[in-house]
């Protein structure tokens, strides 16, 4: 049954983001960093870290190419966006170590469950911490992978409009096995795109309750 709900899916993907059109509009998206700062209201979560976004998520090509790596496991375009997005990282890595002593972090992604990634086979996150560590080869970062698990598979974001029951819906869904692996770290936190913050919320929550040091965010697109 998932074999066949899996073909049907990617037939689903390749009509409406045909490979070809997606590998012609590589070259065209640029990158540039945002610090991201909300504004304080009722419209807006505030973020407890430092977060860098690198593109707009409302662009058609960013978007596309989001959802090939995500829900294809296209290797290539994680590599894509690590090659797009590395300078400015490093950039930002080496004045955050030499003013805000940020050093030695830990890259880590955000995870899937379970059962997500048995359904995809692929953590779109954790790509592109390979991608990002295969480029720095150890200078800025160390890639992390088995730091966070998720412990409950919740309802799909995208399909919760509210911000405040987002966080609710996100409460304990994430575990730490081994503490020591972040205790007294700097820790960078990667996820694909940014809405309202909630996944990063709760990880980072998780991470601090488990000794974690300082923490920023990096996202694909916002």
């Amino acid at each position: 049954m998932n074999k066949t709900l899996g073909k049907i899916f990617d037939w689903i993907v390749n009509v409406v983001f045909p490979p070809n059109s997606v590998q012609h509009k590589n070259d065209e998206i640029t990158s540039n960093i945002a610090k991201i700062t909300p504004q304080k209201g009722d419209k807006v979560i505030d973020y407890p870290c430092p977060v860098y976004s690198f593109f707009a998520y409302r662009e058609p090509n960013v978007r596309n190419m989001i959802w090939r790596l995500k829900y294809r496991g296209d290797l290539s375009i994680a590599k894509l966006f690590a090659n797009k997005m590395y300078d400015q990282v490093a950039e930002e890595l080496a004045e955050l170590g030499e003013w805000a002593n940020f050093r030695e972090p830990l890259l880590v992604p955000i995870p899937v469950s379970r059962h997500k990634l048995r359904l995809r086979g692929f953590n779109q996150s954790a790509a592109l911490c390979k991608a990002l560590s295969a480029i720095d080869e150890g200078r800025f970062f160390t890639y992390t992978p088995n730091v966070l698990y998720k412990i409950k598979d919740t309802t799909s974001q995208a399909r919760v409009k509210d911000r405040r029951l987002r966080l609710q819906n996100l409460k304990d869904s994430f575990a730490i096995k081994d503490i020591d692996l972040v205790r007294d770290k700097n820790i960078i936190l990667l996820d694909d795109v940014l809405t309202t913050g909630s996944t990063l919320i709760e990880a980072t929550s998780t991470l601090k309750k488990a000794g974690a040091n300082n923490i920023i965010w990096l996202v694909i697109a916002h």
